[in-house]
């Protein structure tokens, strides 16, 4: 169940890019997937993401970083 539907979240992408046949949209999971895990994983500054696109598409890497202003978010 996605909080954004495809349509919609297409239409928002459009307004400040051009899709081009062939583009990927990467949405990731509403809740994500990290609570169920024993004992839950949450990312956190620091860590490391990427991934990898097959079909010699590449490879993509982020680092996550907490933003200055986190007051708003839930302290796990």
């Amino acid at each position: 169940e996605q909080i954004f539907g495809v349509r919609q979240t297409v239409a928002f992408l459009s307004q400040g890019t051009t899709l081009e046949p062939g583009t990927i949209i990467l949405t990731g999971t509403p809740k994500g997937v990290g609570f169920v895990k024993s004992p839950p994983l949450y990312l956190k500054h620091g860590d490391k993401m990427s991934i990898w696109l097959s079909h010699g598409i590449g490879s993509l890497y982020n680092d996550v970083e907490e933003e200055e202003d986190a007051e708003y978010l839930p302290k796990l």
